[in-house]
C-alpha cells in the first residue's frame, strides 16, 4: 500500500497535537523518515589520590601490616622487600609471615585508582629476635625476712620475667630488668619453685623466651624460725602521687607512684611520719597519710610450734603466762613458764580487726575483766581487756528467745550470731574467739599476763 508524504505529514501532526509522540524528534522527506537520539558523553576526571597511611607490628618471625583506606582508591598492593606482593580491594591488614628473626624489613603499600597517579608509603621495621640463651647461675638466698633470687645477667635480653609455681602452672610475680628479685616470705609454706625467662623488647612490647631456669627451696631451712615470723599487712592504693625512700629517715626519692597505685602497707613509724611498704618484691618508705587500706593481707597457715617458742622466747610475764596473738596467721597461743624457757599449752583462731578498724600492735597487759558487752540486739561475753577498750571476748551473739539487753542471766549461750566469723579479719579492733576460747582466757588467765599483738 502506497503511503504518500501529504498523508505522513497529517498522522504527525496528529500525534503530536495529542501529545502522545514527544520524543525523539521525527524529520520525514519524501523519500525516507529518519530516527535522530541524543547522545551524553562522561568525561572523567582525574583524582588526586594521598599517600596511604599504614602501620607495622613485628612479631614472631611475622611483621603484621595494617593500613587505611585512602578517598578515591579502589585496590591496593603490599610489598615487602623480600620479593612477596599481595593485592586487596579495600583497607584492612595482612601478616607477612616466614620473616628472619633479627633482619630489617622494608613494607610497601600502593593505592591505586582509574586515571589517578599511583601512590605509596614505605615503612621498615625489625623482626624480634627469640633469645636462644637461657638463665643461669639462679639461687635462692633469704635476708630480713625476704627471699632473694638472683642469676647471671645475659647480654643480649632487655629484661627477666620472674614466675612462682602455683599448682601445675606459673605465674608471673613480676618484669625486671636487674638480674636479682625479693619477694616476702609465706609462713609455713613447704618448698616453692621459681622461673626466670629472659625477654626482649621491641616497640614496647616484650618478647619471652620460651624456657626458663628453675630453683625450689624451702623458706624455714633458708631461715631460723625466728625470722620466718611477719605481722599482717595491708593492701592500699595510694592516694596522691608519691616519692619513695630507702629507710625511714632517708631523704633521697629513688621512686615516685602515681595515684591509685597499689602496694603492701606493712608498719607506720610516728616519729618519722613515715610508712613501710612493699612494692613489687621491695621495700620502700613514704609519708604517713598518702595511702588508703583496702584489703588484708593475711594466711589460713599456721606457724609451727619452733617457729611460736622462737618468736616468744626474748618476752618476759608478770605471771607465769603469756598469749601472742598473731594477725597475720590469725590465731592466738597461750604459754606457760617463763623468759627464755616458754612452753606451748593452748592455741586456736581468732578474729582480728580489720583493714579500716585495725587492732594495736605492741605489748600489753591484761587488766579488766567483765562478764559482757550487752546492746540492743547483740551481746558479746567473757570480755577481757588488754590495751584499753580492745579485749579478747566471743563472736557477735543475737539475743535467744526470752532475753534482752535488759532481762538475760549470764551466761545467755545463745548459738545464734549476728557475726560469726572466725579464722580470718572482721573485728572493730578486738579479738574476737570461739565462745570456749574467750571463756578459757576470761577463766584462767590472770591480771598483768603479758599480751603480745602483732
Amino acid at each position: 500500500m502506497k503511503i504518500t508524504n501529504k498523508l505522513c505529514l497529517s498522522v504527525a501532526s496528529a500525534l503530536l497535537f495529542f501529545g502522545l509522540c514527544t520524543y525523539p524528534a521525527v524529520s520525514l522527506n519524501a523519500s525516507q523518515t529518519t530516527v535522530k537520539s541524543q547522545s551524553t558523553t562522561s568525561s572523567t576526571e582525574a583524582v588526586s589520590l594521598k599517600a596511604p597511611y599504614f602501620t607495622v607490628t613485628p612479631g614472631y618471625k611475622s611483621a603484621q601490616i595494617t593500613w587505611k583506606a585512602v578517598t578515591g582508591a579502589n585496590k591496593y598492593k603490599l610489598f615487602c622487600s623480600d620479593g612477596r606482593s599481595v593485592k586487596f580491594k579495600k583497607a584492612g591488614t595482612y601478616t607477612f609471615n616466614q620473616l628472619n628473626e633479627g633482619q630489617t624489613y622494608t613494607f610497601t603499600v600502593k593505592a591505586f585508582a582509574p586515571n589517578a597517579k599511583t601512590v605509596s608509603r614505605k615503612l621498615s621495621a625489625t623482626i624480634p629476635v627469640t633469645i636462644s640463651q637461657n638463665v643461669t647461675g639462679l639461687s635462692v638466698y633469704a635476708s630480713n625476712s625476704r627471699l632473694n633470687l638472683k642469676w647471671n645477667t645475659l647480654y643480649n635480653a632487655s629484661g627477666y620475667s620472674v614466675y612462682k609455681k602455683k599448682g601445675s602452672r606459673y605465674t608471673l610475680l613480676a618484669n625486671t630488668t636487674r638480674s636479682t628479685y625479693q619477694t616476702s616470705i609465706t609462713s609455713g609454706a613447704s618448698s616453692i619453685t621459681f622461673m626466670v625467662k629472659p625477654y626482649t623488647t621491641i616497640n614496647g612490647k616484650n618478647y619471652t623466651s620460651s624456657t626458663g631456669a628453675t630453683v625450689s627451696c624451702t623458706p624455714n631451712t633458708l631461715l631460723s624460725p625466728l625470722k620466718t615470723i611477719r605481722t599482717m599487712t595491708y593492701f592500699c592504693k595510694t592516694t596522691k602521687k608519691v616519692s619513695l625512700y630507702r629507710s625511714w629517715t632517708s631523704k633521697k626519692v629513688v621512686k615516685t607512684l602515681s595515684s591509685g597505685v597499689t602496694v603492701d602497707l606493712i608498719g607506720r613509724n610516728t616519729k618519722y611520719k613515715r610508712s613501710e611498704i612493699l612494692y613489687k618484691g621491695k621495700t620502700y618508705y613514704l609519708t604517713t597519710g598518702s595511702l588508703r587500706a583496702f584489703k588484708c593481707n593475711y594466711t589460713t597457715s599456721k606457724y609451727s610450734t619452733a617457729q611460736k617458742l622462737a618468736y616468744v622466747k626474748k618476752y618476759s610475764s608478770k605471771t607465769s603466762y603469756l598469749i601472742w596473738v598473731s594477725h597475720y596467721t590469725q590465731e592466738v597461743s597461750i604459754f606457760q613458764g617463763r623468759k627464755n624457757n616458754w612452753k606451748l599449752i593452748k592455741s586456736f583462731p581468732c578474729a582480728s580487726g580489720n583493714y579500716n578498724t585495725r587492732s594495736p600492735h605492741g605489748t600489753f597487759r591484761i587488766g579488766q575483766k567483765e562478764n559482757g558487752w550487752y546492746y540492743v540486739n547483740t551481746y558479746e561475753e567473757y570480755i577481757t581487756h588488754y590495751c584499753g577498750r580492745n579485749s579478747f571476748h566471743t563472736r557477735v551473739h543475737r539475743y535467744p528467745s526470752g532475753s534482752s539487753q535488759n532481762h538475760h542471766k549470764f551466761p545467755i549461750a545463745s548459738t545464734v550470731y549476728a557475726d560469726a566469723t572466725i579464722g580470718k579479719p572482721a573485728s572493730n579492733g578486738c579479738v574476737r574467739l570461739m565462745d570456749s576460747d574467750a571463756y578459757y582466757i576470761w577463766k584462767y588467765m590472770p591480771a598483768n599476763t603479758t599480751v603480745i599483738s602483732y
